[in-house]
């Protein structure tokens, strides 16, 4: 892949050319190459963290520590992925950007709007009107942690309905 104004991306990776389109044409190659050979990735991060383990969990704890919210979001969808193989369940990757653009901002149980600015935990003042995210066939129930199966809803009307199954 040759970019004619700048030249290679090889010059991008050998400290060469910066520029923005450069720095995306690499950002695309390495997108692809990664999922062309995952096991190889995997590899490379087993070699990688074997070799150096001290530097490559000071640079995970520095990630977390830079990137708080997206942390805790993979922490949950970890958690909801967990749940789905210990009930035997179907389960995909999903965010929460993906929920709220698939089905809005409003509550499906309650159908108020939510308020994105209030914790999320029970812990803290104002959980009430926060999101969550709901399976709306339990996974208990034989529900699947999949996008079709869960949508925004506000923290008490979660909790409230519990594991039942709501139409």
């Amino acid at each position: 892949m040759v970019d004619k104004i700048c030249g290679t991306m090889s010059s991008y990776r050998n400290g060469g050319c910066r520029c923005e389109k450069c720095r995306a044409a690499n950002a695309e190659y390495s997108r692809k190459y990664a999922s062309l050979n995952p096991e190889k990735i995997k590899e490379g991060k087993r070699k990688q963290y074997l070799n150096n383990p001290e530097k490559t969990k000071t640079r995970y704890q520095e990630w977390i520590k830079n990137n708080p919210d997206r942390y805790k979001e993979l922490s949950r969808l970890k958690e909801h992925r967990r749940r789905a193989l210990l009930n035997s369940v179907n389960s995909e990757f999903y965010t929460e950007s993906d929920i709220i653009k698939r089905y809005g901002t409003k509550c499906h149980i309650c159908n108020l709007e939510i308020d994105f600015n209030t914790p999320r935990s029970s812990k803290f003042k104002g959980w009430e009107t926060g999101l969550q995210l709901d399976h709306v066939v339990p996974l208990s129930s034989g529900g699947s942690d999949t996008i079709d199966n869960i949508m925004p809803s506000h923290g008490i009307c979660n909790i409230k309905k519990g594991d039942k199954i709501i139409d």
